[in-house]
């Protein structure tokens, strides 16, 4: 058994930077004020904002057509795209605020228990959502309209145990769905982002419809580009940046989304630094829990294989998005809200500790992103019924990173995710 990666501080410290509010690009803490005023304000602003109202009562003056703009643009990209252009900047919503109450965890044997149920929820969102994209794609009668329905069952897991929903993302997938089950693993992590900032329970669904169905325009993309076993050409990138606004379209003609949820699909793949599509929006341009799905997006997408590429490991993902948000790409404080719900080590993912013994990761430990909770394994590869919180023990911490593989017995991809039962027990 080999392992993946071997981490040390100084390469830690390289990625991040150090401070001393926290491991993490030399962001300070922000002490947020009451909850009741962060949603009032942010509610406030967005509802004006998407009336093209700016929130000083002025209102805004119509902008001429983006350059950017083409034949293949809808009703709403357009109304969207006039918003931005004209609203002064500083005005848009931010809301990104951590939450200062404690989060609920289950017990390990019920966190077990939950997982079965949930795994299965799972797998039948991703074939709820594939069959309803195809029909609208089709134009056959698909409901869309019960897309909260879809996402609704994980924001109640996200509130049981932020780290339940975590530990169902499949990061192996199907080649020939990815597009689906990323989808979804898009919104599950969206949507535990979103919750840990505080966003209230309505905003958390938004931002995971529009996770969801984010890339639902690629079906428009010939197979030929989506499934090239290649890297693409200048042409074919073109054609696949021009799917956010497809995918607004497919959504207007197939359900009554709130303009939230469409805004958040539209910008998903938009970026801080002016280099993402469709439009080449600039970070104060982009809704803030898009830009939650930014980030969601780009670690789903790097830990999932495609046609053309390997996936990487949850951790090499992780130092990506941590190299992003340094160069400009990403926002910072959502990566950072990242990092404090899935840890550097990532939730579900494999990891070396200092003894030798190898554990998986359970939970995250807040701002203390190289010391999560894990479960060692047996020599067998079985879990242990222990959990091991490395923040509170001295002398024992992560030497290596490795795989969401389980590194002794291998991975069985019908085995159910999540934390496996411990030895002569059932299966979860």
């Amino acid at each position: 058994m080999k392992a993946a990666h071997k981490l040390t501080q100084a390469q830690v410290d390289r990625i991040a930077g150090r401070s001393e509010g926290g491991l993490f690009l030399d962001i300070e803490p922000v002490d947020p004020p009451p909850q009741d005023r962060i949603n009032a304000t942010a509610h406030e602003a967005l509802d004006q904002w998407l009336k093209g109202t700016a929130v000083t009562g002025r209102t805004a003056k119509p902008s001429t057509p983006s350059s950017t703009s083409d034949a293949h643009d809808t009703p709403s990209t357009r109304q969207f795209d006039r918003i931005v252009e004209s609203q002064p900047l500083p005005q848009l919503p931010t809301g990104l605020r951590h939450r200062t109450t404690a989060q609920p965890r289950l017990t390990l044997n019920d966190l077990r228990h939950e997982v079965k149920d949930a795994a299965d929820c799972y797998r039948v969102t991703v074939d709820r959502y594939s069959d309803l994209a195809e029909q609208a794609v089709s134009g056959a009668n698909a409901k869309l309209n019960g897309a909260a329905e879809l996402v609704g069952p994980f924001v109640d897991m996200i509130r049981m145990d932020p780290a339940l929903p975590l530990l169902l993302i499949d990061l192996e997938g199907d080649r020939e769905d990815y597009l689906f089950a990323h989808g979804v693993n898009a919104a599950l992590l969206s949507m535990t982002v979103a919750n840990s900032l505080g966003y209230e329970r309505h905003d958390v669904m938004d931002v995971g419809i529009g996770a969801l169905f984010q890339d639902i325009g690629m079906l428009r993309v010939p197979a030929e580009i989506r499934f090239a076993p290649r890297t693409i050409t200048r042409d074919e990138r073109l054609v696949i940046e021009r799917h956010p606004i497809s995918s607004v379209d497919i959504l207007e003609r197939a359900s009554a989304l709130s303009q939230t949820a469409l805004l958040v699909a539209y910008q998903a793949h938009e970026r801080n630094d002016r280099s993402g599509y469709p439009r080449g929006r600039h970070e104060r341009s982009i809704h803030p829990l898009a830009r939650v799905v930014n980030v969601a997006d780009t670690y789903a997408a790097l830990t999932c294989t495609r046609p053309h590429r390997r996936a990487v490991s949850p951790y090499e993902a992780v130092t990506t998005l941590l190299h992003e948000a340094s160069d400009g790409r990403l926002d910072r404080e959502v990566v950072r809200s990242f990092l404090d719900c899935i840890c550097l080590f990532p939730i579900g993912s494999y990891v070396e500790l200092s003894d030798g013994m190898i554990a998986r990761v359970l939970r995250n430990n807040g701002s203390a992103h190289t010391q999560p909770v894990v479960v060692p394994l047996n020599a067998d590869g079985s879990e242990t019924d222990v959990e091991v919180d490395l923040k509170r023990l001295t002398g024992l911490h992560v030497v290596r990173a490795m795989n969401h593989h389980n590194p002794i017995i291998g991975d069985d991809p019908k085995r159910p995710t999540g934390p496996s039962q411990p030895p002569n027990a059932s299966a979860a």
